[in-house]
């Protein structure tokens, strides 16, 4: 019986295929295949020296992937890279009377930074954080630009932030963004800035408002007593003049009897040789008529004399005249106060 070998080394090559691509990977052109596959077979060589450098360029500019911040805390340690180190620093200073210009010698001694060496800086006066074109910070030095200034002893605190890269073995970076102190722009076409127009030369500045202040409501309720002493001490100076009425004194046309100064005698009984006193404010005079008080409306008193508007007065009638002066009283006044105030702020 004949044996067709032909089919059978057919097959068995076909099954040896299969059991080599099974049992002994990477040889034959299996093999091949696979590395044709991968990437790395001869249609991946350069062909030429210019091709060569072109495939090196080609790998030296790959970026290589990423590592995530897990990974690469734990391979340096545990620290994060990806933290940023804040560093704040609090200049304290009294406000003085007018003052607009303040330096570490004012303050608590805490140095003024420089705005290129620090991130951010805010100040507040008197506990109120003010807009940054209230004020300018230079290295050594915080100027006030605000049309007012503070209260004398008002605190002034300035905050300075400054926000750095942890160390890796390198030295410290510089600060993640320099700080920028300036008002925000005005919102017009070709328009600057305050701190621009401030650093124009001849352009007047212009100075901004007044400063933020705090407000409070306030209310206030008073009680108790004020006991008030006062003591008057009461001087009347009295002075008289008598004279007797003569038919040269009757004015019988005008219906006046007229008394000059020189008729009348003192209280002493001797012949007056001045002018009759003025009656000085607070005091008064009367006249008497025969013993008989006048009414005031009927006799006038100046220095030179004295008149009666009546002509009814006979000859040898005495008139006497008083004069009442109070300039020398005087009074004093004490009080003792016994109040309470309450006052309740609202804030």
């Amino acid at each position: 019986m004949q044996i067709d070998h032909s089919r059978s080394a057919s097959g068995n090559r076909a099954r040896g295929r299969g059991r080599s691509m099974n049992r002994v990977p990477g040889t034959g052109k299996e093999a091949r295949g696979l590395k044709r596959r991968s990437g790395r077979g001869a249609a991946d060589r350069p062909k030429n020296p210019a091709q060569a450098d072109r495939h090196r360029e080609a790998r030296r500019r790959t970026v290589p992937a990423r590592r995530t911040s897990a990974s690469a805390g734990r391979r340096r340690g545990g620290r994060r890279s990806g933290l940023l180190k804040a560093r704040a620093e609090y200049y304290v200073a009294a406000a003085g009377e007018g003052q607009r210009l303040y330096t570490a010698r004012d303050g608590n001694g805490v140095p003024l930074r420089s705005p290129s060496r620090i991130t951010l800086a805010r100040l507040y006066v008197n506990g109120i954080l003010q807009p940054p074109d209230r004020y300018r910070l230079r290295r050594g030095r915080l100027i006030l630009l605000s049309a007012d200034t503070p209260a004398a002893g008002a605190p002034l605190v300035l905050e300075m932030v400054a926000l750095r890269l942890p160390r890796s073995g390198l030295a410290a970076l510089p600060p993640v963004r320099p700080c920028i102190i300036q008002a925000n722009p005005v919102n017009k076409p070709l328009s600057s800035s305050y701190a621009e127009l401030s650093d124009k030369k001849g352009v007047e500045r212009p100075m901004p408002p007044s400063l933020i202040k705090s407000f409070m409501a306030a209310s206030s309720v008073v009680a108790g007593t004020v006991t008030t002493t006062t003591t008057t001490s009461v001087v009347d100076t009295t002075l008289r003049f008598d004279t007797v009425v003569t038919g040269e004194m009757i004015d019988t046309v005008g219906g006046n009897t007229i008394i000059p100064a020189a008729s009348f005698r003192t209280d002493t009984g001797d012949a007056l040789t001045t002018t009759l006193p003025v009656v000085n404010p607070g005091g008064y005079y009367n006249v008497y008529v025969n013993g008989i008080l006048q009414e005031g409306a009927l006799s006038s008193l100046t220095p030179t004399g004295l008149t009666i508007a009546s002509d009814a007065i006979l000859p040898g009638t005495p008139v006497n005249l008083e004069i009442h002066d109070y300039t020398s009283t005087s009074s004093a006044s004490s009080s003792v106060p016994s109040l309470t105030v309450s006052t309740t702020i609202a804030t």
